[in-house]
């Protein structure tokens, strides 16, 4: 019998101490991520947290600067969760992870955005309930942690200076899978759509929207990674109907950054199947960026100068500035240094009538010494531009444009013949003083500039 209680109280010692143990690790981690969340973020976060024995309750509330001070209202980001500590949680888990497997902890708990001030109450819940996202976290004792996310459905109605709003938001769900550090992880997001509407034709639409991703923290702290979102379509209807709406599709955006030998490179590819606008349509469209030869030391030390700056001047614009400025002159000369390059290698859009292609390239020669003087970084300037379109593109889209800007009726047939008109005029003014060339239905230009001088289609253009 002596031996039975002995057993018994050596384990309830044991359990007791690993309960203890996690709880402590629970904290300590805890404690870990805030300290890295701190160190980004210029906002107060206000924290509570009481520690418990099987499990510990933590809440977050986080104030976000309203920076117009014309308006009568607070914003604030708060977090309610419950760790359940390891080595075994007993609470009911998602996915039905079973009880008997250790695990470090899991969490439960939600996140939601609060509008106080000078707002009508009813629009103050929506936004609550519309941003109120639940969320899991399971810490295994090897491997990586999983958090799951989501937001349920809404489907209310809001009255906004005396217009009735009909808002349908179906919700949205994601995973994020933690190697080891809040800035390393993959994630995956799918929002099914929203639907905002008026009594009238007033209507916005958007989705499904999809999104995943990778993400690790380079040499010196700056977030690297890839990322992908696709929205399936977007839709704008304003209160003339539909002929003046917007509506665009299949939307596929994908951002690279990069680090290499200390510098930061960042790549973007846009592609859009559909835009229609004003019962035109255009499409597909495509837009590819590249910054090159970043220095990514400086950077992070600027991001970091930043934060600082807008936890000492919150909504002081003024100081704000005059610190940018400041910060910008100290590290811009490291940055020209390192020879930074922008290019916007493919803009294209293509239509019934043709297509068009503009190419891009800006690059500063940061070799030998350099100097922070206006003519001395003209002279290290270099620029790489072209154009390129069909005869057909170029003057139906010049005609759109210039309608676009000065009839306020699509049908208008008389403001459409002088729209054509102008348009061409324009066209003929650019071909006659070759700043276009014109050449088997096609148009092109092209622009160099180095060395401070500057040549416009083989032809040296004076720039003073």
């Amino acid at each position: 019998m002596k031996k039975i209680l002995a057993a018994s109280l050596i384990l309830a010692l044991l359990t007791a101490g690993a309960y203890g143990f996690f709880g402590i690790l629970a904290k300590r981690n805890f404690d870990n991520t805030m300290e890295q969340i701190n160190a980004q973020v210029p906002g107060q976060i206000d924290i509570t947290y009481k520690q418990g024995f099987l499990s510990s309750t933590v809440e977050l509330h986080s104030p976000i600067p309203v920076t117009d001070r014309g308006i009568d209202l607070d914003l604030a980001v708060s977090t309610s969760h419950t760790i359940y500590h390891g080595p075994f949680i007993f609470h009911k888990m998602q996915n039905g992870q079973p009880p008997y497997i250790p695990v470090q902890a899991y969490t439960e708990g939600s996140l939601f955005y609060e509008l106080t001030g000078a707002v009508d109450p009813k629009l103050a819940q929506g936004i609550k309930d519309a941003t109120n996202t639940t969320i899991s976290a399971y810490i295994p004792l090897m491997g990586d942690a999983r958090v799951e996310f989501s937001g349920a459905p809404l489907s209310q109605e809001f009255e906004l200076d005396g217009t009735l709003l009909t808002i349908d938001w179906q919700g949205f769900n994601g995973t994020l899978d933690s190697q080891g550090s809040i800035r390393d992880f993959t994630y995956d997001f799918t929002a099914p759509g929203l639907v905002i509407a008026t009594a009238g034709p007033e209507r916005f639409e958007l989705g499904p929207i999809t999104a995943k991703g990778t993400a690790h923290s380079g040499n010196f702290g700056i977030g690297l990674g890839n990322h992908r979102a696709t929205v399936q379509n977007m839709g704008i209807t304003f209160a003339d109907g539909s002929s003046n709406g917007l509506r665009m599709e299949n939307m596929d955006l994908e951002i690279i950054l990069a680090e290499q030998n200390d510098l930061l490179s960042i790549s973007a590819v846009f592609n859009m199947k559909t835009l229609a606008s004003r019962d035109k349509v255009y499409g597909p469209a495509n837009l590819t960026f590249h910054a090159r030869n970043l220095d990514a030391r400086t950077l992070a030390l600027m991001n970091q100068e930043y934060i600082e700056m807008q936890k000492n001047n919150p909504g002081d614009r003024g100081a704000m500035q005059a610190q940018l400025m400041q910060m910008a002159s100290t590290h811009g000369l490291t940055l020209l240094s390192k020879s930074p390059e922008f290019e916007f290698e493919n803009i294209s859009l293509q239509t019934a009538e043709g297509s068009g292609e503009l190419h891009l390239k800006i690059r500063f020669n940061g070799e030998g010494e350099v100097i922070m003087n206006p003519l001395f970084l003209l002279g290290r300037l270099e620029v790489e531009a072209s154009l390129g379109a069909d005869e057909r593109f170029l003057t139906a889209l010049a005609k759109d444009m210039l309608k676009a800007s000065t009839c306020t009726d699509a049908a208008d047939t008389t403001c459409d013949q002088q729209a054509a008109r102008a348009s061409n005029e324009q066209l003929q003014q650019l071909l006659d003083n070759k700043q276009l060339v014109l050449e088997n239905e096609r148009f092109s230009s092209t622009l160099t500039y180095k060395d401070g001088a500057a040549t416009l289609n083989s032809t040296p253009i004076p720039l003073f």
